[in-house]
């Protein structure tokens, strides 16, 4: 995780953005979290979509991560036989329509570049997705930074009720179903 936060602060920094608003989905998630509760003063709000606040305990991630932990050649074994090919498959889901299908071929093309296979593998093996961000949220909340949540009520990788526990650490958030316009994008510096 820290690599992951570690860029996007140089990435902030090399575009000499000072403060933004961040948005995430699942792991992305779980990384604009971290970044706001490292770097509040970077981050005017936060954007959560399905976010990865811990796998649970029963999840082919959290398995991957104590095989990491107890045996990392195993862990990378598994990684390859079993999570990189169901994260290419994952590019099915998607969709049928013309647009779903041409996101789906980018997903499954980034897979052939030299390289990706092997940060995906160290990513799911190390502490990027075997952290649990709760204190993270609990960091953001203390300051009430505006966030905006987005979540499936059914989803067995961000289990629904994790997921309201996690808004309930924030004083203001807001929940699917409300009006952005709810959000104060004025305090944020938005129109």
């Amino acid at each position: 995780m820290d690599v992951l936060v570690g860029q996007l602060l140089e990435l902030l920094d090399h575009l000499a953005i000072e403060r933004t608003v961040l948005y995430g989905t699942s792991l992305g998630a779980a990384i604009i979290a971290c970044f706001a509760a490292r770097h509040p003063e970077r981050v005017l709000a936060c954007g959560f979509e399905a976010p990865l606040i811990r796998p649970p305990p029963s999840h082919k991630l959290t398995l991957l991560a104590v095989a990491a932990r107890v045996l990392p050649p195993l862990a990378r074994w598994l990684g390859r036989v079993a999570m990189v090919p169901a994260m290419r498959a994952r590019g099915d889901s998607f969709g049928d329509d013309v647009e779903a299908r041409v996101l789906s071929d980018r997903f499954r093309d980034q897979f052939e570049v030299l390289g990706h296979e092997a940060d995906l593998l160290s990513l799911l093996t190390g502490n990027a997705v075997r952290g649990d961000r709760t204190q993270d949220h609990v960091a953001i909340g203390a300051r009430a930074l505006p966030v905006s949540f987005a979540y499936a009520l059914s989803d067995a990788e961000m289990p629904r009720a994790l997921v309201e526990r996690t808004i309930a650490l924030h004083p203001q958030p807001v929940r699917p179903g409300q009006q952005m316009r709810q959000f104060r994008w004025r305090q944020c510096g938005g129109g």
